[in-house]
């Protein structure tokens, strides 16, 4: 009784770290999802994980894109992101295994494997779902069993359970934050996977996909930066040689050196240049006003 009251306590307050981002403060709301994790228990569904790691991945991300190119602190916020993005996919493939679509509240199975990551984050590889999920994503195999189970083949229907319902006009990550509608499903050997279950699998595929594209997006980023790093040190030490009057400004190959020996001879066979004289121009001014 007590962790549904914890997890009612925080699905209540998903939507307002939501509103923090939507209004641009990307700090407060970083800092906001940031006390969430540091305060939840074991027991918190994977999927409200997600939410706060990809809130606070966001508010990172878009905090560095304000940032200018050669900013210290942008290389970290990058890192962050990328940090949590990561994190966020890792609660997604930790969900439990499951055939059917249980409440979010009752979603509290830890025992999956962190270190299951997918190793690229091209965005060809977007529409794959981890192997945990595939018992979720796939359709029906045969006549003994209603959904293809890598655990079990009983040919029993399993035991209805309780799901939820969302309207289709709200997001994914929104349906976090609606009180749970229980209906009860009565399924039967030979029938498909209902509305809402394909939905659900939909928009977990859609988010998964989403968080690879991010990823992929923090560390294009990451390395463009490297990169104006790396050409902002170069052009840094080249102005930082030290000018001796002892030898020729610009110190480099012999080509070079020979290139300023023959521009200093030809300035010394130039004749010298004459300071300037005001009396000659008096004496022009006084002979003009004579002959007017």
């Amino acid at each position: 009784m007590q962790s549904q009251f914890v997890v009612g306590a925080l699905r209540a307050q998903l939507p307002a770290i939501k509103q923090l981002f939507l209004r641009g403060q990307y700090r407060q709301c970083a800092a906001a999802a940031q006390s969430l994790l540091l305060e939840i228990s074991r027991d918190e569904p994977r999927m409200h994980v997600a939410f706060l790691h990809f809130y606070v991945a966001l508010s990172h991300h878009e905090t560095s894109r304000n940032m200018r190119i050669l900013n210290d602190q942008r290389q970290s916020s990058l890192e962050l992101a990328e940090k949590h993005y990561v994190a966020a996919l890792e609660s997604l493939y930790m969900l439990p295994t499951t055939t059917e679509l249980e409440t979010i509240d009752e979603v509290s199975d830890h025992s999956g494997d962190e270190d299951s990551m997918v190793e690229s984050c091209n965005p060809s590889n977007r529409s794959s779902i981890n192997h945990k999920r595939s018992s979720l994503d796939s359709s029906l195999t045969d006549d003994t069993s209603v959904y293809s189970d890598d655990e079990s083949d009983s040919a029993f229907p399993p035991t209805p359970k309780m799901f939820n319902r969302s309207p289709p006009s709200r997001n994914f990550l929104d349906d976090l934050t609606l009180p749970s509608q229980k209906l009860f499903r009565n399924p039967s050997l030979t029938s498909i996977p209902s509305p809402e279950i394909e939905r659900y699998n939909v928009n977990l595929t859609s988010f998964t996909s989403m968080l690879h594209s991010h990823i992929y997006a923090v560390r294009s980023l990451q390395k463009a930066q490297a990169a104006e790093d790396t050409g902002h040190s170069i052009s840094q030490g080249w102005h930082a040689v030290p000018y001796t009057s002892s030898g020729p400004r610009y110190s480099g190959t012999a080509k070079n050196g020979s290139k300023f020996a023959h521009f200093v001879r030809g300035r010394a066979k130039l004749l010298p240049r004459q300071r300037f004289d005001s009396r000659k121009y008096e004496d022009l001014c006084r002979k003009a006003l004579a002959e007017l």
